[in-house]
């Protein structure tokens, strides 16, 4: 599992078998809080984790991610999330809603990442991955 819900305090290992480790982890997918909350145990954030937020946010939660750009941490990886939620925002207001750009283009993409063997590998792989998949939505729209 990627990541434990720490409900009772930190170091807490509840004796459930991991169903509080993984509705944890559910619950922060869902919210796309994942790779904070994975960050905050101090472990390595998956590649494709970094769009989580994008996915499943809210917009306060991607104008968030857009104001910040790294500056919290010196993160290549959430310097291009910052990057990329700006490029969402702003797709969203001419491609829009930010939730059928979510749904159709990030969640998608977001599943496609998590289910690969092979790690993105940067920041920029990254970046030019999310750029594509919201440059074919805006062609098929537009054509």
């Amino acid at each position: 599992m990627l990541f434990h819900r720490d409900s009772n305090g930190p170091g807490h290992q509840p004796d459930d078998g991991g169903a509080g480790r993984l509705i944890g982890e559910t619950e922060a997918f869902l919210a796309g809080s994942l790779a904070e909350a994975i960050e905050a145990r101090a472990e390595t954030v998956p590649d494709w984790v970094w769009i989580n937020g994008l996915a499943h946010g809210t917009p306060d939660d991607i104008a968030t991610f857009a104001a910040d750009r790294g500056r919290r941490r010196d993160s290549g990886w959430r310097r291009a999330r910052g990057l990329l939620a700006k490029d969402l925002l702003e797709a969203a207001t001419v491609h829009g809603p930010l939730e059928r750009l979510q749904h159709d283009v990030i969640v998608p993409l977001e599943l496609r990442l998590a289910a690969s063997p092979v790690p993105i590998g940067s920041p920029a792989h990254l970046v030019t991955r999310v750029l594509a998949a919201l440059a074919v939505d805006k062609a098929a729209r537009n054509g």
